[in-house]
């Protein structure tokens, strides 16, 4: 049972070390392209994006 625990601790870890930042590596670039009015689209996608 402990194994199991760790293993699925580990994964969710590194999903959250590691997704994160590349979700904000690619949203910066979107945002660098975009006009001001997608800019302001991306932004409240990214939130959506970030708490779902």
């Amino acid at each position: 049972m402990r194994k199991i625990r760790s293993k699925q601790f580990n994964i969710t870890d590194f999903h959250e070390k590691n997704l994160k930042p590349i979700k904000i590596c690619i949203i910066h670039k979107i945002l660098q392209k975009a006009d001001i009015g997608k800019k302001i689209i991306c932004l409240i996608s990214i939130v959506i994006m970030i708490y779902l």
